[in-house]
Parts: C-alpha cells; sequence; structure tokens
C-alpha cells in the first residue's frame, strides 16, 4: 500500500510540475523572439518557479542544471542541436 500511495503522490507532483512549466502559444512567441537559448531556458524557469512558489529567484543555470536539461527535452522552440552547449553544458 505504501509503494501505490507514493507511486500516486510522484504522479501528483509530476502532473503538477508539467503545468507549471508548460507554455501557452503566447508564451511560444514570446521566447522564440529571444535570441539565446540561455535566456529561453531562464526566462522558462524563472516562469515554472513563479508558477509553483509565487517567488522570483536569482540562481546561475548550471545551479538548476537538471531542470535545464528537463526544459531542452521538452520544449520545441529551444530544441536545437547546439542547445546544450548554448548554455555551458
Amino acid at each position: 500500500m505504501l509503494k501505490l500511495k507514493s507511486c500516486m503522490i510522484f504522479q501528483s507532483l509530476m502532473i503538477k510540475i508539467e503545468k507549471f512549466f508548460s507554455l501557452s502559444k503566447d508564451e511560444n512567441v514570446l521566447i522564440s523572439k529571444y535570441r539565446t537559448t540561455k535566456v529561453k531556458i531562464y526566462f522558462i524557469l524563472q516562469l515554472g518557479y513563479f508558477r509553483a512558489t509565487n517567488n522570483f529567484y536569482t540562481f546561475d543555470l548550471k545551479d538548476v542544471a537538471d531542470d535545464c536539461k528537463c526544459q531542452l527535452k521538452n520544449v520545441p522552440v529551444i530544441r536545437t542541436k547546439s542547445a546544450i552547449t548554448d548554455i555551458g553544458f
């Protein structure tokens, strides 16, 4: 029973995380206007963190590398061959 409950909690968290980092059509248009991958990633992360906590944060992308890599995989507007090297990973 504990495993099932843990799994349900994890699935619930994943749904919420996806919701925080999902982008509207307007947000995708806005992001596509930024030139560098670094700025695009920073915008997406800042928006998602704000949605999750109602706070803005100062952070270095290297400190949130796992979140960056996740967004690189999941957001088509920033998915490029050179994206990972563009942000210094």
